[in-house]
């Protein structure tokens, strides 16, 4: 299953990096961040190893969401649907940044926009 993690308050780059890098062991398919941005919510995600996508590919991504103060990270072990940016996760709607673990079979009918 998929790993999630999320801080709020007086993060630092390190301490989210960290957890964020400790979810592999629940996805290595893709990895991503969410956080409250200057002009509203903000999101970052790659179909990339979390390993490489948070030490190289999101690090300025991380810089960015530990100065926010408000932040969800996601790793993804893909069960249904392409290993893709698409598809990883948290995914952004009408401003609001959200991910999960697991299959979430009518997905169509609670968010048709997707």
């Amino acid at each position: 299953m998929c790993g999630l993690m999320a801080g709020n308050g007086k993060l630092k780059t390190g301490g989210v990096r960290s957890l964020a890098c400790q979810n592999v062991v629940r996805g290595k398919d893709s990895a991503g961040l969410g956080w409250a941005g200057k002009n509203g919510v903000e999101v970052a995600k790659v179909a990339q190893h979390p390993l490489v996508a948070f030490n190289e590919t999101l690090a300025t991504d991380i810089v960015k969401a530990v100065k926010s103060g408000t932040v969800i990270g996601h790793t993804r072990h893909a069960t249904t649907g392409d290993v893709t940016n698409d598809n990883a996760h948290p995914f952004l709607i009408d401003d609001i940044a959200f991910a999960h673990n697991g299959v979430i079979a009518n997905y169509r009918s609670i968010c048709p926009k997707l």
